[in-house]
């Protein structure tokens, strides 16, 4: 990791703070008038753009940072591959400047995700405090949320297409929904668990999912065996792997240490008291087909995931597959803070989540990260 990039993770502490004033505190008081507000602002929206593309490229609280810099530079000077080939490119063609390349890739990630809440209709402060609760904290980690958020804006036009002009509609949706697949290693499984998005789940389907879990931990178990044997082979013979593979290791043993442990419970908690609450109230049947589709797939992951979690090899996958539910967790939660009063239960939700993400990089801050 190089030592040379400044490190002041307190500035993510007081972006984070200060959008959870701004933006999720009227959503946990009341129905303000922003909350009924029916589309975004532009203004709103690039004030909103502009605050977040910021935390993203200066993500010090996350170790990614660093670490994107050592192949940033890599990339430079000796053509390292760590990096997708849309990435270098840009790396090699449109800028030198780490910063600046960070600002294209998250900056582009952040205007794609806004782009696919306005055209799905949702309200924009609730939205903007789903964005902060729930896709934040993974937002600013990731360069594969580029093809996440170019995937989701694709879908965004096949679930709700354009009225004037639907057959282009589905077009420029499957053409966005094939580019998405160039921008990180991980959206193969994306796309190919997209199908699973058009499952209806009800409470029928989703107590069969309950019921079947226990087969479903023995096929992953399987698998991820496999996966192992396959990339210790990798890991052994080659040098790069092996330094991704210890860095990962590294932070994979955090989340076993007492203070791993409680930022779990917070960060991971509140997806199940959701998924929990979504069952008994029937959440389900009372969302609009497109808003239905990002509900479904959020819980394939996650159900994929907690089958991780059961694995001796699984810590890595769980937190990345619960990763990679957190943009349609998003979209839904944006929906049911629009439609559902502050209540009890949203409010808890709320401060759950948010006491797990200043806790996150409170932490941050305490090893001067």
């Amino acid at each position: 990791m190089v030592t040379n990039l400044p490190s002041y993770p307190i500035f993510n502490l007081i972006v984070y703070l200060y959008l959870s004033v701004y933006c999720v505190y009227p959503i946990y008081r009341k129905k303000g008038v922003y909350y009924r507000r029916k589309s975004f602002d532009w203004a709103n929206f690039g004030f909103f753009f502009i605050i977040v593309s910021f935390f993203c490229v200066f993500a010090f609280s996350n170790g990614d940072f660093y670490n994107y810099y050592d192949v940033f530079r890599n990339t430079i000077k000796y053509g390292e591959d760590h990096f997708e080939e849309v990435y270098v490119w840009i790396i090699k063609n449109v800028t030198g400047s780490y910063l600046l390349w960070r600002f294209i890739v998250w900056g582009s990630s952040v205007f794609l995700m806004l782009l696919t809440l306005k055209r799905l209709s949702l309200k924009e402060f609730p939205s903007f405090a789903a964005v902060t609760l729930y896709y934040l904290l993974t937002l600013y980690i990731m360069r594969g949320n580029l093809g996440i958020s170019i995937l989701f804006y694709g879908i965004s036009f096949l679930l709700k297409p354009l009225a004037h002009s639907r057959m282009s509609s589905y077009l420029l949706g499957l053409l966005l929904i094939i580019i998405s697949y160039s921008f990180h290693k991980s959206m193969l499984l994306s796309l190919a668990l997209l199908p699973m998005g058009l499952i209806n789940f009800n409470k029928t389907t989703l107590r069969i999912s309950f019921l079947i879990f226990p087969i479903v931990v023995s096929i992953v178990r399987a698998a991820l065996e496999l996966m192992a044997i396959d990339g210790l082979a990798d890991i052994v013979s080659n040098n790069k792997l092996s330094r991704y593979a210890e860095i990962y290791a590294n932070q994979e043993a955090f989340s076993y240490n007492i203070m791993g442990v409680i930022r779990n419970i917070f960060i991971y908690a509140a997806p199940y008291i959701i998924l929990i609450k979504a069952y008994r109230k029937n959440y389900m049947d009372t969302m609009p087909r497109y808003i239905r589709f990002f509900f479904n797939y959020w819980y394939v992951w996650v159900y994929i995931a907690s089958a991780c979690a059961f694995q001796e090899l699984g810590g890595w996958y769980y937190s990345r597959f619960m990763y990679m539910s957190n943009y349609p967790l998003c979209i839904v939660m944006a929906y049911l803070f629009s439609v559902e009063k502050s209540n009890r239960f949203m409010r808890f939700i709320i401060l759950l989540t948010l006491l797990g993400g200043i806790y996150d990089l409170s932490y941050s801050v305490y090893k001067g990260f």
